[in-house]
């Protein structure tokens, strides 16, 4: 619609009628002489005033007026449309240069909306006019405002000045007008609004105040005047409601998010326009909403690898998603879904490159400023995929369309992950290859191909992966670095540094390079782990006597607590005198004596194995003898008893209170009346109940702590530190991306970033090395004791050097206090680099082969890292599957009893990602040692096929059982892990496919299943235990000195003896008929104390199978049965 035809047809209405700019209004009423001041104009969109006083405030050629234009004596200024108004009177931008007939129709519709509003101040001005006439003055105004009482004149007034057609504190006779203009708008033009606009008027008074409007005013008149601009009654009928203006503030926000490619928020936004709207307009916002879904899907086919078929079900399914995105008091996670989408297709379509402009200063420029990132989008593509199923759980969808959704995303994640795999697999086995990681014997080979994978799943799940991820995996897993035999292999030439290098090139924009202070460590730690001089050194200088430092250190602040110690003395370092330097070069050579001499190490670790065997003896058995016999009972329990309640507790009340209220018992006589009391008190009945039920909660605290609370505790907390660390990493990161340049980015733009960026890589170092030196350690579980030990020790060395020297050499630059406050941070931070060192050497040491753990490692098989234990163990700490069937129970409920099916799904999608976690796990330490033992493996040494494929894998608090199928799909394994008995016990199964196997293949499979329990950290194995303690052992309750077996309905205590050699029956009159042996060796019955060996496993994988070879292994002479020949469930 064009300006010139509206205003010509406001001119043809009334020939003093005249469009203005909201400048133009207020620049007419700025000094008085209209009827109302300048806010007023504004809000009510007209002016009304004299042709003389307009042009001696506004020039002609400010009104746009031509010169032959004769205007009459009174002129109605009306607010001029703004451009937006305009522009929707055009055609959308996005539906090209033939729009639908849709679009036309909404034109037309925007046009009449326009005409219609102009018409409606046009006639507010006429009325207005009117009543400034010669038959309206002071005393008609004041019997209009005599028609209403006091409540009605107030309520009137404050209407009005909140709408703002009046100003604060106006007089009377505007009140009326002002009051009778707008009566006038509402029940001419706007019936529907008048018993909400104006409550306080009833019927009768709305009546007489119409009849006394229309003394003053002809409204028929007027209103046909102005019926050219207004919508006919007839035309009311077919067309909409006149839009809020929120949707009109929707539908601009709509074509700007388009035109900038953000389709999720140009879609949410039309989805409320829709929701907003009736008739056509709802229509055309949802037509709008969907062709966005359907660019988005379309722009999602390339990146996720959708066909036709499902990009068009996509887009099906995705509409319930979007109608429900705006439907929160925060963001929900419908909204977060379809931004994650969203980012996907904007990485694909702008492609990230990086900006190092220190790297391009310090190469002199042969490096570009500017590099392409080849891998960045299918990574972020994968990473953010995993958050959408994250988030699919808590959609508010149905089940058609949320299953629908998970089996499209669920398609797209396994093919970018495949396609990943296969392209980072080639590039991390070379660079493995060029540094010296070679797998030389079959187990090295699993433990290397499990080192790629752990590295991509890391990429896979966050996007990155760093320096200390590689470090970390390397000391956890088997494969380790050789020793460094040559001279050029420290410094630059470190083959870890080697790797930082090789990795730094070929992963860049997802691999974080090593800091220099962790280059600098690996460097120092290289020549002590890694050469035999430095192990030499370390074991036998450094280790002894800085764990005689420690000891010493300990004791002298735990004696200086103790009554006589002096107090705290935290001014005196607790290593600051010549006899605690005796006493640390006295312990430490022992120490290193004992190291030294194994002999003398065997003797020692015998001697304090008798001594614990005793103090358990002392404390945990000879109490329960005692109690259970009769005479002792009878002789001191009784007596003991009643001394406790009658004289200990009374006796420990009354102190406690003369202690903390000296008072409340000055004299004798009321501490014996009280002493009374309290020993009548707690021999009643509720108080022995209470203290029954206290001693309950202390015995249930006792065997929680016994069970592993403080362990999982431990855990606990380790989970939460290791959730803080990567969302301070993984920040960095983000922030790294952000300013990566795009492909569509402008020069400026470009500029602006790398600008940022010379800022922000400083920061960025300063800031990790802070966090990771000085703060890391305070919240890391392992460090925090090394931490508060160096504290004691420099604290008192440090804080005089502070106050008599840092701070006054610094006064002068920074003033006192800057100074005191840098100095003291500096100081409370300095021990926590003791607790990042510690952690260090301890990571570093794990590097090189000659450090390797005798015993194979627990490996995790939980989605968060937990060991098979931990995924079933319950108990107040909680294990994983029981606090994911908790909530399960919880959420499927009825709804009407509290049940949530978004947490129903969400603790399923948590039962899913333990489910893909086991089935790692089962992979990695099951199939891979098996695809690689005698009888199985194949001639490619880097190449090897899987002879068996984890099928189902069904879960509960208390089991894991994982079914293995062959090639052809018939079963072949399965193994079943439970918690039972306090114990974490293995049971593996094979049928016939066992039966059908060679000899040499039957031991294969047996040495796999050893390998794979003790990844999984078995206590106990079925097949074991029941070989040597017959059928009806699966009752058996198993403690670190007992075993406890029901066989026959009766109860049957085995106990370890002092030399930790054999389980020996404690009480024969319990033995049953049948009589057991003597189990000896007592490791041979608990899998955990079995000597497995890491070089053990190397010997037999790389030996042939004896002929006639089954599937008990001889372990130390004895044999270890691992596969029963049941047929697996």
């Amino acid at each position: 619609m064009d300006i010139h035809i509206l205003e010509s047809e406001l001119r043809a209405c009334h020939p003093g009628a005249l469009l203005a700019a909201p400048r133009i209004l207020e620049k007419a009423t700025a000094r008085g002489g209209a009827l109302s001041g300048s806010s007023v104009a504004m809000a009510r969109g007209y002016v009304v005033m004299p042709r003389q006083d307009l042009f001696r405030r506004v020039e002609p050629g400010e009104l746009g007026i031509t010169p032959t234009l004769a205007l009459p004596e009174i002129v109605y200024l009306i607010a001029r449309p703004t451009d937006d108004d305009i522009a929707r009177t055009r055609s959308h931008p996005s539906l090209g240069q033939q729009p639908p007939r849709e679009e036309i129709d909404r034109q037309e519709r925007e046009s009449r909306r326009l005409r219609e509003r102009c018409g409606k101040l046009l006639f507010q001005a006429l009325v207005e006019e009117a009543l400034t006439g010669p038959g309206w003055n002071t005393a008609e105004a004041a019997a209009t405002l005599g028609m209403l009482d006091i409540v009605a004149r107030e309520e009137i007034r404050a209407t009005l000045e909140a709408e703002g057609r009046l100003d604060h504190g106006a007089a009377d006779e505007e009140l009326a007008r002002e009051l009778l203009v707008y009566l006038a708008l509402l029940d001419t033009l706007e019936a529907v609004r008048l018993p909400i606009c104006l409550p306080i008027l009833d019927r009768e008074l709305l009546a007489r105040l119409m009849r006394r409007l229309k003394g003053f005013v002809n409204l028929a008149g007027l209103a046909a005047q102005c019926r050219p601009l207004l919508v006919s009654d007839g035309d009311k009928a077919d067309t909409e409601v006149e839009p809020d203006p929120y949707v009109l503030q929707l539908e601009a926000s709509a074509e700007r998010c388009h035109a900038a490619r953000d389709l999720v928020g140009a879609a949410c936004a039309m989805i409320q326009v829709a929701r907003l709207s009736t008739g056509d307009r709802s229509s055309r916002a949802e037509d709008l909403a969907r062709s966005h879904l359907r660019e988005l899907a379309a722009g999602l086919a390339g990146p996720l690898h959708l066909a036709p078929a499902d990009v068009a079900r996509l887009e099906t399914r995705l509409y319930p998603v979007l109608e429900k995105a705006d439907q929160g008091r925060f963001i929900t996670n419908e909204h977060r879904l379809l931004l994650e989408l969203q980012a996907i297709m904007s990485e694909s379509e702008r492609p990230a490159r990086s900006l190092d402009i220190y790297r391009w200063l310090t190469s002199a420029g042969t490096r570009p400023v500017s590099r392409q990132l080849p891998h960045q989008d299918m990574v972020q593509a994968s990473r953010r995929l995993q958050a959408v199923l994250r988030y699919l759980p808590g959609v508010r969808v149905d089940e058609a369309d949320s299953a629908a959704l998970r089996d499209i995303f669920r398609g797209s994640l396994a093919t970018c992950r495949d396609a990943l795999r296969d392209r980072f697999q080639p590039f991390l086995e070379d660079a493995l290859d060029d540094v010296g990681l070679q797998p030389r014997h079959p187990l090295e080979r699993v433990s290397r191909r499990k080192l790629v994978r752990e590295l991509i799943d890391r990429i896979l799940a966050d996007g990155y992966f760093s320096y200390f991820d590689v470090r970390d995996a390397i000391s956890r897993n088997s494969i380790k670095l050789p020793d460094i035999t040559e001279r050029g292999e420290w410094g630059a030439d470190d083959p870890l540094l080697r790797l930082d290098r090789h990795l730094t090139f070929k992963f860049e924009g997802i691999y974080q390079s090593g800091q220099f202070h962790a280059k600098a460590l690996q460097n120092l730690t290289s020549a002590l782990f890694g050469t035999h001089w430095g192990r030499l050194f370390w074991s036998y200088v450094v280790a002894p006597y800085g764990i005689a430092l420690l000891l010493v250190s300990i004791g002298i602040i735990l004696a200086r607590h103790l009554p006589g110690g002096g107090g705290k003395q935290d001014e005196v370092s607790p290593v600051g005198s010549l006899l605690s330097w005796l006493w640390i070069g006295v312990i430490g050579t022992a120490l290193s004596y004992t190291l030294a001499n194994d002999s003398l190490r065997s003797r020692v670790a015998s001697w304090l194995l008798w001594a614990a065997s005793g103090l358990h003896w002392l404390v945990e058995d000879l109490p329960v003898l005692l109690a259970r016999h009769p005479a002792f009972r009878a002789a001191v329990l009784v007596p003991l008893r009643l001394a406790w309640y009658l004289a200990v507790k009374p006796g420990l009340a009354i102190l406690a209170l003369h202690v903390f209220t000296p008072l409340v018992i000055p004299n004798l006589v009321i501490g014996a009346a009280t002493w009374f009391l309290l020993a009548l008190v707690m021999t009643t009945r509720p108080f022995l109940l209470l203290d029954r039920r206290l001693a309950e909660i202390v015995v249930d605290f006792v065997h929680a702590v016994r069970a592993g609370l403080v362990g999982r505790l431990f855990e606990a907390f380790d989970r939460i530190y290791k959730t803080l660390f990567k969302a301070v990493e993984t920040a960095l990161v983000r922030a790294d991306e952000a300013l990566r340049s795009r492909s569509d980015d402008s020069g400026a733009m470009t500029a602006l970033r790398a600008s940022a960026s010379l800022v922000w890589v400083p920061l960025r170092a300063t800031g990790r090395l802070l966090f990771v030196v000085l703060i890391e350690p305070m919240i890391h579980p392992l460090k925090l004791p090394v931490c508060f030990v160096a504290a004691k020790v420099l604290y008192p060395v440090l804080g005089p050097m502070g106050t008599e020297s840092w701070i006054p050499a610094m006064a002068p630059l920074t003033g006192y206090w800057p100074a005191m406050t840098i100095v003291t941070t500096v100081i409370f931070l300095m021990p926590n680099v003791f607790g990042f060192l510690f952690w260090e050497f301890r990571e570093n040491r794990g590097l090189y082969e000659a450090n390797r753990p005798g015993r194979p490692r627990t490996a995790p098989a939980g989605p968060d890292g937990e060991d098979m234990r931990a995924l079933m163990e319950p108990g107040w700490h909680g294990g994983t599957l029981p606090r994911i069937f908790s909530r399960l129970r919880r959420a499927g409920r009825p709804a009407a009893e509290g049940g949530d099916r978004a947490r129903e799904r969400q603790a399923l999608k948590q039962l899913e990602d333990v489910r893909e976690s086991v089935a790692h796990f089962l992979r990695r330490n099951l199939v891979d040692p098996l695809a690689v033992s005698p009888g199985w493996a194949g001639d490619d040494p880097r190449q090897w096929s899987r002879p068996l494929e984890v099928g189902a894998v069904s879960l509960s608090t208390h089991r894991v059982r994982g079914h293995l199928v062959s090639d052809d799909g018939h079963p072949a394994l399965c193994v079943t892990f439970e918690f039972r008995g306090g114990s974490l016990w293995a049971h593996v199964a094979a049928g016939a496919w066992l039966a059908g196997l060679p000899a040499e293949r039957r031991q294969g499979v047996a040495l796999a299943v050893a390998w794979c329990l003790c990844a999984a950290g078995t206590q106990l194995n079925d097949e074991q235990v029941e070989g040597i303690l017959g059928a009806g052992s699966g009752a058996l309750v198993s403690s670190e000195q007992a075993l406890h077996l029901s066989v026959g309905g009766r109860e049957l205590r085995y106990r370890l003896d002092s030399r930790h050699d054999e389980w020996a029956i404690t009480r024969e009159s319990d033995m049953p008929d049948r009589q057991p042996v003597v189990v000896r060796p007592a490791w041979s019955l608990r899998f955990q104390d079995m000597p497995w060996r890491y070089d053990d496993f190397t010997a037999r994988w790389r030996t042939p199978a004896p002929a006639g070879a089954g599937t008990t292994l001889d372990l130390a002479g004895q044999e270890i049965r691992l596969v029963s020949t049941e047929q697996p469930e």
